[in-house]
């Protein structure tokens, strides 16, 4: 059955808060009749995070193709400067290394240019679905940050190219899933705290005091919506 990447998003990234340790804590604590309850609104908070922060970057389909196109080429290009140098070492030897060089190095020249058009745009791509400037250079320097080494491997290193056919586009999707996941956890826990009225007590707890040995105390959390009592050892 064909899913949509919404629908794939959803189902892979609700299985990855599921067992974070902050919402594993909410729901253990949960009653039972409250738990099916929760896990709906966790799903309907990533399906509004996809539509709000990642939808745009995947929907850009004319900017997608033509990222695709020039990192195909790129690729293409990379593996033919290293194609050029095995060849030469095959066929000369040592001789053969040193007058594949400018081949080597013409192919990889292309294959770089290439390669970073298209980052370029799914850089673009990835800025122009965030929200906030904040987030924009955040998501913008970590991306940058991996994909300098990637092109440096790419260029100096025979097959050096496999990392970054690898890497390409899966770290913008990443970053894109990413950021749509963290945002759906934030709205999640939110709508606990507000809707449940939960309050860690270490937030209450004079921190210049320690740890103390007594008994954990136990929270009555009271939903505004349904009026069912949740209870919580803090």
């Amino acid at each position: 059955m064909f899913e949509s990447k919404r629908e794939r998003f959803v189902k892979d990234k609700l299985e990855d808060l599921l067992r974070d340790d902050e919402i594993r804590e909410v729901l253990d604590n949960a009653e039972d009749s409250q738990k099916s309850l929760l896990e709906d609104r966790l799903r309907k908070d990533l399906e509004d995070s996809y539509d709000t922060y990642a939808r745009q970057y995947y929907d850009s389909n004319g900017l997608n193709y033509l990222a695709t196109a020039l990192r195909t080429l790129g690729n293409v290009s990379n593996v033919l400067g290293t194609a050029s140098a095995a060849y030469g070492i095959w066929a000369l030897g040592p001789a053969g290394l040193v007058a594949s060089v400018p081949a080597y190095f013409g192919f990889k020249r292309l294959g770089l240019a290439l390669t970073m058009g298209a980052e370029g745009i799914d850089s673009y791509r990835l800025a122009k679905s965030g929200k906030g400037l904040t987030e924009k250079v955040k998501d913008q320097a970590r991306v940058h940050a991996e994909g300098i080494p990637e092109k440096a491997i790419a260029y100096y290193l025979p097959g050096g190219e496999v990392l970054d056919i690898w890497r390409g586009r899966r770290k913008f999707n990443a970053k894109a899933d990413n950021r749509a996941k963290y945002h759906a956890k934030t709205n999640f826990l939110s709508y606990v705290n507000d809707a449940l009225k939960i309050v860690p007590l270490g937030y209450l707890k004079n921190r210049e005091y320690g740890e103390t040995d007594e008994e954990p105390a136990v929270l009555s959390m009271h939903s505004e919506t349904d009026g069912n009592t949740v209870r919580k050892a803090a």
